[in-house]
C-alpha cells in the first residue's frame, strides 16, 4: 500500500544514481500508469506547479516525472534587461525570488493523489529539498562508477546477485567486472542474466561464467593473469584448461591478437592516458574504464616486447595453418607472450614451420 493510500503525507521520490538503473527503479514505482514527463535541464517551477495542482482524469493517481532534474541556482543579482520589479512585488535577494525555495513551496503542495519523481545523476543531502523528500516521500540513491573503482564495482555486483538468491565469489565477481566494464546498466543487465542462467543454483561458479558478456573466461583468464602478469607456468595451466575445452586454435590467436595491438598503440600513444581527443584519434571511443585499464596494462611492457609480441603472432598464425601440431605452436606462443621464453627463441624452434620470406 502507497503513502498516499495509507493517508500519509504527499509522496515525492528523488533517485539519485545512474541513469538506467533510476529508470529501473521508477518503472517498478509506476508500473503501466501514464506519466507526465518533465525535462528536469530546463525546469520551469511554475509548469511544474501546475502540473501538481491540476487533478488527474479518468485515474486515481498522477506520477509527475522529471527527468535530468538538476537543483535550482540562485538567481544573480542583476535584473532581466527592461524587467522591472513592480510595486508589491519580492524583493531581489527575498525568500519568494530564491528558485530552491520556490520549487520546495510547489512540492509542499502535493496532494495525496499526486507523486512527483526527481532523477537526478547525484543528489545533495545538504539541501532543503533532501530534508523535505525525507519527510514527505523517499530518498533512493544508486550507484555511479565515476572513477571507475573495480573493487566498488565488483562488490556491487555480489550484491545485486545477493537481492536474486545467488553468490558470487570475489576473484569471479573482479572477473565479471573486467569482462563487462562500468555501465552501470550493462553490468546489471549481465548480473540479471547470470541469475536467470543459474536455475536453482546458488554459487557462481567457472562454469556459469560463460554466459557473461566479454566471455570465455579462461582465455580472458589466460591473458589476465598469464600474459599480462608475465606469468609462464600460470599462463600454460590456463592455456591447457582452453585447450581441454576444445577452442579453435585460431580462435585463442584471434582472442589474443586485438589486446597486442591496442597495448602498442597505447605504448607509442603515452599522451592518450590524459587526453580523451588523442586516445579517441587511435582507440575510438573505447569506454573510459577499458582505455585506463589499458594503459595500465601497457606500462608493464616496452614498446619493443610488444613489437616482438605482434610478430611471435604473426608467425602463430602462419604455423597454425599450416600442418604444424596446433598444441606445441600455441604452448610455446603463450611461453614466449608471459616471458617463459624469449620471442626470438620461439621464431627459432617454429622457423621449420614457416616457409622463408623472400
Amino acid at each position: 500500500m502507497s503513502m498516499q493510500e495509507q493517508g500519509k503525507l504527499p509522496y515525492i521520490v528523488w533517485i539519485a544514481g545512474d541513469r538506467l538503473l533510476a529508470q529501473e527503479r521508477w518503472r517498478a514505482l509506476v508500473g503501466d500508469a501514464e506519466i507526465v514527463r518533465i525535462d528536469g535541464r530546463s525546469l520551469s517551477i511554475g509548469a511544474l506547479a501546475g502540473e501538481i495542482d491540476t487533478l488527474p482524469m479518468f485515474v486515481d493517481h498522477k506520477w509527475i516525472l522529471v527527468q535530468d532534474f538538476r537543483l535550482p541556482e540562485k538567481k544573480g543579482a542583476a535584473e532581466p534587461k527592461g524587467e522591472r520589479a513592480s510595486p508589491g512585488s519580492s524583493k531581489r535577494g527575498s525568500p519568494d525570488s530564491d528558485p530552491s525555495r520556490q520549487l520546495t513551496a510547489a512540492l509542499e503542495r502535493i496532494g495525496p493523489s499526486c507523486t512527483v519523481i526527481l532523477v537526478s545523476d547525484e543528489g545533495d543531502r545538504r539541501t532543503r529539498l533532501f530534508k523535505l523528500v525525507e519527510e514527505r516521500g523517499r530518498y533512493i540513491e544508486l550507484p555511479s562508477f565515476r572513477d571507475y573503482e573495480t573493487p566498488r564495482m565488483a562488490e556491487w555486483v555480489s550484491t545485486r546477485l545477493g537481492e536474486r538468491g545467488k553468490r558470487i565469489p570475489n576473484n569471479l565477481a573482479l572477473e565479471f567486472v573486467n569482462s563487462v566494464g562500468s555501465d552501470v546498466g550493462i553490468l546489471a543487465s549481465e548480473a540479471d542474466k547470470l541469475a536467470i542462467a543459474m536455475g536453482d543454483d546458488i554459487v557462481v561458479t567457472d562454469a556459469h561464467m560463460s554466459v557473461v558478456a566479454g566471455s570465455p573466461v579462461a582465455l580472458r583468464r589466460l591473458i589476465d593473469e598469464g600474459i599480462m602478469r608475465k606469468q609462464p607456468a600460470r599462463a600454460e595451466a590456463l592455456l591447457e584448461q582452453v585447450l581441454a575445452g576444445n577452442e579453435n586454435p585460431l580462435k585463442i590467436l584471434n582472442f589474443i591478437i586485438p589486446r597486442i595491438r591496442d597495448l602498442l598503440r597505447a605504448r607509442l600513444l603515452p599522451e592518450g592516458k590524459s587526453d580523451p581527443q588523442a586516445a579517441v584519434l587511435v582507440f575510438g571511443h573505447m569506454h573510459p574504464f577499458r582505455l585506463k585499464n589499458l594503459y595500465a596494462e601497457a606500462e608493464r611492457f616496452s614498446a619493443r616486447e610488444l613489437r616482438c609480441a605482434l610478430h611471435s603472432l604473426v608467425l602463430a598464425d602462419t604455423c597454425l595453418k599450416s600442418s604444424a601440431d596446433p598444441s606445441r605452436v600455441l604452448c610455446l606462443l603463450v611461453s614466449a607472450l608471459s616471458g617463459g621464453i624469449s620471442h626470438a627463441a620461439f621464431a627459432h624452434v617454429v622457423q621449420s614451420y614457416v616457409e622463408p620470406w623472400d
